[in-house]
């Protein structure tokens, strides 16, 4: 990634650690590709800082390119002449000569370290206590395989428990945060690119090279060879070190089975032997599991519905990967064609999705605390608002259409929202998403009804 963009929170919440008196010790983690490393190199141009990014070197290798590294930013030749023996002969040499007020150490792909050492936790924690516990210095850890980054850093069991002054878990963007990356498209086609890209910088940067969602969906993930041909699997190796039941949840979830008994049968494993599977899962934000909005104990439901949370995971595993025999054959064009009715239902998720982050970030009905979906074995709503009492307060219909939607939408809606128990259906305010906007006798109905209407440019606001 070059640009820098929409991470305001997340660079204010490292300067701000920065500025407090005494040691500082902050960990960054998240998957890949959500741009730590461009964050980082923002946050380290305006203090005094050695930032370093780590690959699978031999630990003798990874002692020559820190000091390489130190070398370099505090312009200390000595420093990458001498030989260390061990990081605590590396990290006094580094006390010797860092320079400026409160001077920052930024460790990246921190889990590397580790592999390469895997004691490197302990002797962080041990030079920690001894020395820079008690001086104006900075550690940041940052790291892109979660299990690992929290295993090392954030974990009661971890040596550095406790140390730690600040910590941030980098997520993708929201649709709103996008634009800046892919601007200068019509709405549909935003909303299509982020079926494609979600809210990672890296796919959408990719992405802006192309002329529109089909050129970008071709090049990059249905041509061999194409950027994020194999991203999946990147993704998920990099992750975890035992990929296989791993792949196979995301692939039986990706093809639309969510309830866990129906996965387990799906997989042929008993249902209580997924839950550790599916727990790292969420831990890394590839998997979700909704409940109805109106539950009061989501956490104890036996309701839960799984899916994959990350839209390109989605797109891939839903509409990509049953057709992987023709792309290794090259017939991107063929697949294309194939998947349609596939992408269409996927790109209709994914604007669902995107509704409900809007009514989240510029909802005007007064007391929403919670935005999700509602279902139950008669009706079901794609947006879904309750208030603290868990009482539904607004209920919308999203459609990704190419018409304008008339009357029948308004009137399915009314009458799903009637069969939610536990509400007044005249107290709940009523909402229209479509991508193609209203008709003429909807828009009358809406001002009649105070009701909210969002067409696609309404979402780029």
């Amino acid at each position: 990634m070059n640009k820098f963009i929409n991470r305001i929170s997340e660079l204010a919440s490292l300067r701000e650690a920065h500025a407090k008196p005494g040691a500082g010790l902050f960990v960054l983690y998240g998957r890949r590709r959500l741009g730590k490393t461009t964050l980082l190199r923002q946050f380290c141009a305006d203090v005094p800082a050695v930032y370093h990014v780590a690959d699978r070197s031999t630990e003798h290798e990874a002692l020559r390119l820190l000091a390489q590294s130190m070398s370099m930013a505090l312009r200390e030749p000595t420093l990458a002449e001498a030989s260390y023996p061990d990081w605590y002969a590396l990290f006094r040499a580094y006390d010797r000569f860092r320079k400026g007020r409160k001077p920052v150490l930024v460790l990246d792909e921190y889990q590397y370290l580790c592999e390469a050492q895997p004691a490197l936790s302990s002797i962080l924690q041990r030079y920690w206590d001894e020395h820079w516990k008690h001086q104006e210095v900075m550690l940041v850890l940052s790291g892109s395989v979660t299990s690992m980054m929290y295993r090392e850093a954030l974990a009661r069991s971890s040596p550095l428990y406790g140390r730690r002054t600040g910590q941030w878990l980098l997520r993708p963007l929201r649709f709103s945060q996008t634009m800046e990356f892919v601007s200068a498209r019509s709405p549909r086609e935003l909303l299509a690119l982020w079926g494609l890209t979600g809210g990672v910088p890296y796919y959408l940067e990719l992405a802006a090279g192309y002329r529109g969602f089909r050129e970008a969906l071709t090049g990059l993930v249905l041509k061999k060879g194409g950027a994020l041909y194999e991203e999946s699997a990147f993704l998920i190796r990099d992750e975890i070190a035992t990929p296989n039941t791993y792949w196979s949840l995301l692939q039986t979830i990706g093809n639309g089975v969510s309830r866990i008994s129906e996965i387990a049968a799906r997989m042929g494993l008993p249902a209580n032997q997924l839950t550790r599977y599916l727990d790292v899962l969420r831990d890394m934000g590839l998997v979700r599991r909704d409940v109805t909005v109106t539950e009061a104990n989501p956490a104890l439901s036996k309701k839960g519905l799984y899916q994959l949370t990350d839209p390109f995971l989605r797109l891939w595993f839903g509409c990509v990967q049953p057709y992987m025999s023709l792309l290794e054959l090259g017939r991107a064009v063929e697949v294309e064609r194939l998947m349609q009715e596939r992408l269409q239902r996927h790109l209709a998720w994914a604007y669902e999705d995107v509704c409900r982050q809007h009514v989240e970030d510029f909802a005007s009905v007064p007391g929403i605390v919670r935005v999700g979906r509602y279902w139950d074995r008669s009706t079901e709503l794609d947006v879904a608002a309750v208030d603290e009492k868990g009482a539904l307060v607004f209920a919308a219909e999203c459609k990704w259409t190419s018409r304008p939607v008339g009357l029948d939408v308004v009137r399915k809606l009314e009458e799903a929202v009637a069969k939610v128990p536990g509400h007044v259906p005249s107290g709940v305010r009523l909402g229209l998403f479509s991508t193609a906007g209203f008709t003429p006798p909807v828009a009358a109905w809406a001002k009649a009804r105070d009701a909210v209407l969002v067409d696609g440019a309404g979402l780029l606001r």
